[in-house]
């Protein structure tokens, strides 16, 4: 599931949707920024959603990002890893 599909104006998809019953996938496309999700990204999630429901075939829609590597993933989720300071309301902090 890594490879990167190409629209006509040489773009890559942001979102793939993926049959393989009884597995429907949403595979986010946009490894040059992280996968974030901008509206484009959503709308096409949204359609994503509808065509899998509508695919009888397919009794669990998954989505997935996949990063490209480990090391950025634990990068990042140390530098986004809250601090007590930040998760305590200050009238509550001492």
């Amino acid at each position: 599931m890594s490879e990167q599909v190409q629209t006509t104006s040489g773009e890559a998809e942001p979102l793939l949707v993926r049959h393989e019953a009884p597995l429907g996938w949403l595979v986010l496309n946009r490894p040059q920024v992280r996968n974030a999700l901008n509206l484009r990204t959503w709308q096409l999630i949204v359609k994503g959603v509808s065509e899998l429901n509508d695919d009888p075939d397919v009794r669990v829609i998954t989505a997935y990002a996949p990063t490209p590597s480990k090391r950025v993933s634990t990068a990042k989720r140390r530098a986004t890893r809250p601090t007590r300071s930040s998760t305590v309301p200050s009238r509550l902090s001492r």
